[in-house]
């Protein structure tokens, strides 16, 4: 079962791109037609995105995706700039947002039916701040540079994406070496992959990264 939680009308686009119609057909497992997407919901609240989310995660089923988009950092920093100044709008909005996680965490955590059954992957579509109110700069590594986290309850210790996948990744560090040079970034389009993964599916068909 699969849920989307959005903070901006255009991801609709997800759900008339894999809808009833248009969706690829089911190939893994029973049939459960061409709709991908069983909720979708828009909404400016912040709250209302974590609300919905945990409501999918409790209802849905035992093999549940859930993807929650938080676009109050984003609307933020584009009105009033990527400022990391104590107390700044944009600041706040991340606060705002870091509340939210923090929640999902914490349901995560008290909930016997989700402990040890959930993963977050988390990341970014871009940074911004080159210029202060936009991610136009490819060279600047505040807007390059973005987080890409996977938790799954495991206290065992943290571990650094880029050990585990040395030879394969390198980290782009803060001067953006050339293309071709060393292996590629960890990019945020891998989150699709490592959602399947976890899921015990397979890859995206055709997927390259």
């Amino acid at each position: 079962r699969t849920a989307l939680f959005a903070g901006k009308p255009k991801f609709s686009l997800y759900d008339v791109s894999y809808d009833a119609e248009h969706g690829a057909p089911d190939t893994t497992g029973a049939d459960d037609g061409r709709d991908k997407l069983d909720r979708f919901v828009f909404t400016l609240k912040t709250q209302e995105i974590t609300d919905g989310a945990l409501d999918a995660l409790a209802h849905l089923g035992e093999r549940t995706l859930v993807f929650a988009h938080y676009a109050t950092t984003d609307l933020t920093a584009h009105a009033a700039g990527w400022d990391v100044t104590p107390g700044s709008r944009y600041v706040k909005a991340v606060q705002e947002v870091d509340a939210e996680l923090a929640r999902i965490l914490a349901a995560c955590d008290a909930d016997p039916a989700l402990r040890g059954k959930t993963a977050i992957v988390l990341t970014a579509d871009h940074g911004g701040g080159a210029p202060l109110r936009s991610h136009d700069r490819a060279d600047m590594w505040v807007d390059y540079v973005i987080p890409f986290v996977v938790w799954t309850g495991d206290r065992e210790g943290e571990h650094d994406l880029y050990a585990l996948s040395a030879g394969r990744r390198a980290d782009p560090g803060l001067t953006r070496p050339p293309m071709g040079r060393r292996p590629p970034p960890i990019r945020n389009g891998e989150a699709g992959n490592v959602a399947l993964a976890l899921l015990g599916l397979p890859p995206v068909p055709g997927s390259v990264i």
